[in-house]
């Protein structure tokens, strides 16, 4: 095998790791379901379950390519705005994407955090 076809297989071979990575984490975060947009709605009146849905993948899309996704769960609801401040840049994400994926993190946690005992 020469070095050029090498050098492909293995930018393949880590690609197709990459992409399990990514898809093992989002496998992991919670989907959007009728009790997600409940909660949802409890805050932001009128939001429907398309918006929780592009917020969630714009979560996948711009944040798992840096680092492993933390949980909804594993933050308040409220600890999530803190933290979109301080990465929404890095993450090149604008400021209805950015709003769409606080939604997406402060439901799903909320939701987590009630159903708590």
């Amino acid at each position: 095998m020469r070095a050029g076809q090498t050098a492909v297989l293995i930018l393949l071979v880590a690609c197709l790791g990459l992409g399990a990575l990514v898809l093992s984490c989002a496998g992991a975060l919670p989907p959007v379901t009728p009790g997600l947009v409940a909660h949802a709605a409890l805050r932001w009146p009128g939001i429907d379950a398309s918006e929780l849905h592009r917020g969630r993948r714009l979560y996948v899309d711009h944040c798992s390519g840096c680092h492993a996704l933390a949980l909804p769960q594993d933050r308040a609801p409220e600890a999530w705005t803190v933290v979109l401040k301080r990465m929404h840049e890095r993450a090149r994400l604008r400021p209805e994407q950015e709003r769409l994926v606080l939604r997406y993190l402060e439901s799903a946690s909320a939701e987590a955090h009630a159903s708590k005992p």
